[in-house]
């Protein structure tokens, strides 16, 4: 079901213009037909993936005398784990509109493309997919983006009735970088509740089946953010001497996961797993990964504070940090972040064993302090029961 796209994607910037207003269009056009009641529509990410926050509320509307007709714009058939009862719809067809012209609610973790139109009838909940973050975005970055994202942030802001955030940190960033002025909901992220209240060695027994995975092995991810040329010189990780520097010092068997941003994996840059190396790039629940992982190196990513809720070991391998500050620069002092910090291979390597063995990890209590982290692990429930209430004319 791959894409069904409308338009093939240009670069040339005339064409995509037209292209948009042509769509933007038949936002209008498909007016003639009624808001149906009881409809959703959700999309997430790059438009595959049944994932993150919305999954997480989708999970919970399902579970409440609720009935209701739940669309997924997905691009790619039959993602794993989606509930039969959901409609998967490709987000670039002319169906894909139809869906969204005449659902009553949105839910989103992503902006939506500048042509799309919200009727006033409807409601729309953006979760956003990244809870703490660490690199500035959006107006606090505006000098590096787009023309066409700017026009599409700006668009979505203006359609939103609920942003969701998880602390005081996140609301004053949703209210200086994401033109974004309406009601905030700061309960928790959704996708966080699974960390906070999951079976955790359930999960993670399902994880190490998954990717075939000794259950007596411990897991080492490495999840690195995107950069701005979207190349990937900068993973450099030599996985066979960090593993063996890991076992040498625990005593324990350890498998390196990998998980690339979206943004930046392909399968060529990434051929093949091994018993001791897994290509988890493709796996759509990342807090499952999480949950399943005992030890992190990430870089500039806002998954290192998704992690630190579950109080583990991470190691921040940082072998551009001049340059990423240059491109787009931090929204807080990056040396008072309380991981270890490398930033070549040999510091990484020296650093593991420290990094790996700390007894008392308190990052959950620090973001506490630090951001006003709110995280509930009841997110999920108090959305779905917003969206009841929607559904119902209670809200």
């Amino acid at each position: 079901m791959k894409a069904n796209r409308l338009f093939i994607k240009t670069k040339n910037k005339k064409i995509e213009y037209m292209q948009d207003k042509v769509l933007e269009l038949l936002f209008y056009i498909f007016r003639i037909f009624p808001v149906q009641k009881r409809k959703i529509v959700v999309s997430c990410f790059k438009n595959h993936g049944y994932c993150d926050s919305p999954k997480y509320i989708i999970q919970q509307l399902l579970k409440l005398d609720c009935t209701a007709d739940i669309v997924w714009l997905c691009d790619f058939e039959n993602p794993p784990e989606m509930p039969a009862c959901i409609r998967q719809v490709p987000y670039h067809s002319i169906r894909g509109i139809y869906e969204q012209v005449t659902a009553q609610i949105w839910i989103s973790n992503r902006r939506k493309s500048r042509y799309v139109r919200k009727r006033k009838n409807q409601y729309y909940i953006q979760t956003w997919h990244g809870g703490v973050r660490l690199k500035n975005m959006e107006r606090a970055a505006i000098n590096k983006l787009s023309k066409r994202y700017i026009d599409s942030a700006k668009n979505d802001s203006k359609m939103i009735n609920l942003f969701l955030s998880n602390s005081d940190f996140s609301t004053f960033l949703i209210r200086r970088d994401m033109w974004y002025s309406g009601k905030i909901l700061q309960k928790g992220l959704p996708r966080t509740d699974v960390m906070l209240n999951g079976d955790r060695n359930t999960i993670a027994k399902k994880i190490k089946s998954c990717l075939s995975i000794n259950e007596d092995n411990k897991i080492l991810l490495y999840a690195p953010t995107f950069r701005a040329d979207m190349g990937v010189t900068q993973y450099t990780l030599p996985s066979s001497q960090i593993l063996a520097e890991l076992e040498n010092c625990t005593g324990n068997k350890w498998t390196f996961v990998i998980h690339m941003h979206t943004n930046v994996y392909n399968p060529k840059y990434w051929l093949g797993n091994s018993e001791k190396v897994i290509n988890a790039s493709s796996y759509e629940d990342v807090q499952e990964l999480l949950i399943a992982a005992d030890f992190l190196i990430s870089d500039y990513s806002s998954i290192i504070t998704d992690f630190a809720l579950l109080n583990k070991p991470i190691l921040l391998y940082c072998p551009d940090l001049e340059d990423y500050l240059s491109d787009r620069g931090f929204n807080q002092d990056f040396n008072a972040l309380p991981f270890p910090k490398a930033y070549t291979v040999s510091e990484v390597i020296n650093k593991l064993p420290a990094a790996v063995s700390q007894k008392e990890i308190n990052t959950l209590d620090w973001m506490k302090k630090e951001y006003g982290l709110c995280e509930t692990g009841r997110a999920s429930k108090t959305v779905a029961n917003i969206i009841k209430n929607v559904l119902e004319g209670k809200e």
